[in-house]
């Protein structure tokens, strides 16, 4: 049971040390650009969970998100 629990504390500090490489590599608009999108779509997920409905608001704070998404990352298949 030790190992198992030494492996995945190991696998967790892998990814907590790659997440933080990758980090510094963003830009400020790149970062910005995560941190928003997350805000919203964490609001937007609330709203549907709780009202089965979005505000309009957090419709066009998702719009804005999506195209701020597609402006500072290069993530293909976009429509």
């Amino acid at each position: 049971m030790k190992k198992k629990i030494d492996a995945h504390t190991e696998m967790l500090n892998a990814r907590l040390a790659a997440e933080q490489v990758a980090e510094r590599k963003l830009t400020k608009d790149q970062k910005k650009a995560l941190k928003d999108a997350h805000e919203t779509m964490a609001r937007a997920v609330y709203s549907l969970g709780e009202f089965n409905d979005i505000w309009m608001s957090d419709y066009y704070k998702l719009k804005e998100a999506y195209f701020d998404m597609s402006s500072h990352f290069s993530l293909g298949g976009d429509k």
